[in-house]
């Protein structure tokens, strides 16, 4: 308890800063190292990860929801990792309308998931994560590094949420009128200016994205979320992260939907 105290009085003043940076203010950011946990160790991450969930929804930028990431992504096994990353989505990084190559120093697009959850405290099964998930739809989240280069650290890219600038989901379906787990085994295409670059698989987070809302549930409650909210988990790691560029993204999916994204250059 002493080390969280003293992690979160060392930490207010630079997670301010970071906070004014998620709010896209024009601000120049301190050195992350200054901002984020010294140690490696996940109860750090969760602590910091509570403080700004705090920090952020006192600055009307609520949680909207997790990102879960399956130990299969490419960042994560770069950095030797073996269990997946969650980080929280917040407001402000939701459904943005226009994003910029240049503006916002973006380098990946990528598919996800986005799987809304009722009750996520309940979800500590894939069975009970699947009775209270109520609708899906495609996603698309654009990234960047806020470090000079890359993450250094999975403790650092976790803290920094992946370098996350927007995340969007398209058009809700709920659950209920899908047959089985028929979208779990529906690939789509990620196109680029109407031209096909990726294909991906629900099944690629984790063999079961359901397994991604148990991880988030879990992450739920270390940093204690209310409770009563629902949460969207956007399951991540479906489809190969791309080299960002210019131009309209779109996320196809046939009967399960259609996302499109533009983005400026």
């Amino acid at each position: 308890m002493l080390q969280s105290l003293r992690l979160l009085s060392a930490t207010r003043a630079p997670l301010a800063d970071y906070v004014e940076y998620l709010r896209q203010v024009d601000k120049e950011l301190p050195s992350l190292h200054e901002i984020f946990p010294k140690s490696s160790t996940h109860e750090d991450v969760v602590e910091f990860h509570a403080s700004l969930c705090t920090a952020m929804e006192e600055n009307a930028y609520p949680l909207i929801g997790f990102k879960v990431l399956p130990p299969e992504y490419e960042a994560i096994r770069t950095l030797r990792g073996t269990q997946p990353v969650c980080f929280p989505i917040f407001s402000n990084l939701f459904q943005r309308k226009s994003v910029s190559v240049k503006q916002d120093r973006l380098q990946y697009i990528e598919p996800a998931i986005c799987l809304e959850v009722e009750n996520i405290e309940d979800c500590k099964t894939v069975g009970a994560a699947s009775l209270n998930t109520i609708t899906l739809s495609p996603s698309l989240g654009v990234s960047g590094s806020r470090f000079p280069f890359y993450a250094p650290t999975l403790t650092a890219m976790a803290c920094d949420l992946d370098g996350c600038v927007s995340v969007t989901k398209g058009c809700s379906i709920p659950l209920d009128i899908i047959k089985g787990d028929t979208w779990m085994t529906t690939r789509f295409v990620l196109t680029h200016n109407e031209e096909p670059i990726q294909t991906g698989s629900p099944r690629l987070c984790m063999e079961n994205p359901f397994n991604a809302v148990v991880t988030a549930a879990a992450y739920a409650k270390a940093i204690k979320v209310d409770k009563k909210k629902s949460l969207f988990v956007f399951c991540g790691g479906v489809c190969p992260r791309t080299p960002i560029q210019a131009g309209t993204y779109a996320f196809e999916w046939g009967r399960f939907g259609r996302l499109t994204y533009s983005v400026l250059p």
